[in-house]
């Protein structure tokens, strides 16, 4: 019998058997690399408008709760005029505003300013949607001192991706910790976005989303902070119980030349492709509304 072929087979599989191994670990390292670099939430989508005019609320959302503050701004009174968006109505004094991350690179907050921006809502950080890890915005710092030393008003948000009341907890223990030394004027927002079918949040309950918003903003009130709750039209309607949150300032995300969101909110965000000097890529124009009275 001649014992000595399988012996040769066997030494011509070992490298093919040790190159496939390589292979298969590398495949593993790159799958891991990738993972991790998509922890960064991506920009959002526009959401297309609604007009009740030609789409009804109860067709498109379905019954709505009366319980909650219904939106006082008469659309009539909305205008564009340069890309940005003017409130002439006179029950309120209307402020210009822009949203920023690490996204949008190094800012220059004086030419801001000087481009008629009132205030800035800048991202604190946030929950990675693939291993929940928390990360710190990597402008934050430089953006939160630089509108403490122009004596801009500003708030902050944090991106979540929590999927329990603890950890809704912690995000906001999270952002207390960062906002020390510092005095935002504006609210602290949670600002929880679904990311992909894959992710970790996917299948958010509404009644434990709307837990965890009210989880995160007590906490932020408790330590002197105001609190808010960014979300757009179809989370508004469907996921948060808005009545449950009443006490919390709202941020509405609704691209168009004027809201037409049912329920009231104190700051709106109508564009996510803004031009304005001293931020070198497209960023998010908002308004906020203050009452004449207060």
């Amino acid at each position: 019998m001649n014992t000595q072929a399988p012996r040769r087979q066997r030494r011509r599989f070992r490298p093919l058997i040790l190159l496939l191994t390589l292979t298969a670990m590398l495949a593993v390292l790159i799958g891991a690399t990738t993972g991790f670099q998509q922890q960064k939430p991506p920009l959002p989508d526009p959401e297309p408008a609604v007009d009740p005019v030609t789409d009804s609320y109860e067709d498109r959302w379905g019954e709505l709760d009366r319980a909650v503050k219904r939106s006082e701004y008469a659309k009539e009174a909305f205008a564009s005029s340069d890309d940005r968006v003017h409130y002439t109505g006179s029950d309120y004094t209307v402020l210009h505003g822009v949203d920023v991350s690490d996204h949008n690179g190094v800012i220059d907050w004086d030419a801001v300013q000087l481009d008629g921006i009132d205030f800035a809502i800048v991202r604190l950080g946030y929950r990675g949607y693939g291993n929940g890890a928390i990360v710190k915005d990597e402008q934050f710092f430089e953006n939160a001192e630089a509108l403490d030393c122009l004596d801009m008003d500003y708030g902050v948000y944090f991106f979540s991706q929590a999927i329990s009341v603890e950890e809704a907890v912690e995000e906001a223990q999270f952002v207390l910790t960062q906002l020390q030394g510092h005095a935002p004027s504006l609210p602290v927002y949670f600002d929880w976005e679904p990311i992909s079918d894959t992710a970790r949040t996917a299948n958010m309950n509404p009644l434990l989303l709307t837990d965890c918003a009210l989880a995160f903003c007590q906490t932020i009130e408790e330590a002197g902070f105001e609190a808010g709750i960014y979300f757009n039209q179809e989370f508004g309607y469907r996921h948060f119980n808005l009545i449950t949150l009443k006490d919390y300032d709202f941020w509405l995300a609704e691209y168009a030349d004027a809201p037409s969101f049912f329920y009231h909110f104190q700051q709106w965000q109508y564009s996510c492709t803004g031009s304005v000097a001293g931020i070198h890529t497209a960023t998010d124009l908002n308004l906020r509304f203050i009452p004449k009275e207060a």
